[in-house]
């Protein structure tokens, strides 16, 4: 029979040793947490990078774009203005008759960075203001340009 004071002393050290490895657990857990918040937030970076990379480039875009609409513009004023004053043919006029009527001007944006954040997932996006304008921006605004 096991004396009484030895069967304590196995109980405790049992209770002793399921502690440490309940421990042990939650120590690796917190640890394997932190390394996937931390493998998120340098996600989250990269996939922000690339959105400002596109945003800039949008950006070069739509400036070629409103210079465009300015050059057509102007031929539009220069034919207007000849039918108006009832200005003598010139044939210069071509080169903006030719630009009016081959207008094919369409505004078509990089969405290489949008799309990888769609393919990781919104919710990498921690500041939710972020995370929903940059939606709005490429699903609504983008779309209705």
């Amino acid at each position: 029979m096991i004396e009484s004071g030895s069967a304590r002393r196995y109980f405790v050290y049992a209770i002793g040793e399921i502690a440490l490895v309940v421990i042990g657990i939650l120590i690796a857990l917190q640890i394997n947490n932190w390394n996937e918040a931390r493998k998120d937030r340098a996600l989250e970076k990269k996939v922000i990078k690339d959105i400002v990379e596109n945003l800039q480039l949008n950006k070069k875009v739509l400036s070629d774009q409103i210079n465009e609409y300015n050059t057509l513009n102007l031929s539009y004023d220069i034919i207007l203005d000849v039918i108006q004053n009832e200005r003598n043919y010139h044939d210069s006029l071509d080169y903006h008759f030719h630009k009016v009527q081959v207008n094919t001007y369409h505004f078509d944006v990089p969405r290489a960075g949008y799309e990888g954040l769609k393919n990781v997932g919104f919710e990498i996006v921690q500041n939710d203001i972020v995370q929903k304008e940059i939606i709005n921006l490429f699903e609504v605004s983008y779309a209705y340009m």
